[in-house]
């Protein structure tokens, strides 16, 4: 199993655990901003991440993403984000 994928699962795991115990859901869970195509979007939710209990799990998890808000940083980068306007105008992205 690579390192990401074993990333990958250790947050998966420490989020069943959390539902378990009846912890509550960090504040991405259900929250299509985290995601979202608009940059304004995902800059909106940054600083939800700051209090999350699992915040350090997330930020090694996301070590190579490349879409979206992962522990505080929008890792969406200007390449993958200029695909997604083009794809969305159907044409070229400025």
């Amino acid at each position: 199993m690579s390192a990401q994928n074993q990333t990958l699962e250790a947050l998966t795991l420490e989020l069943t655990h959390r539902a378990e115990r009846g912890e509550p859901e960090p504040p991405c869970a259900g929250d299509d901003r985290f995601t979202s195509e608009s940059a304004d979007e995902r800059r909106e939710v940054v600083e939800l991440c700051s209090p999350c209990a699992i915040r350090t799990a997330c930020a090694s998890a996301s070590r190579r993403m490349t879409w979206g808000v992962w522990a505080g940083v929008d890792k969406s980068t200007p390449s993958v984000t200029k695909g997604v306007t083009a794809r969305r105008t159907g044409g070229e992205a400025a």
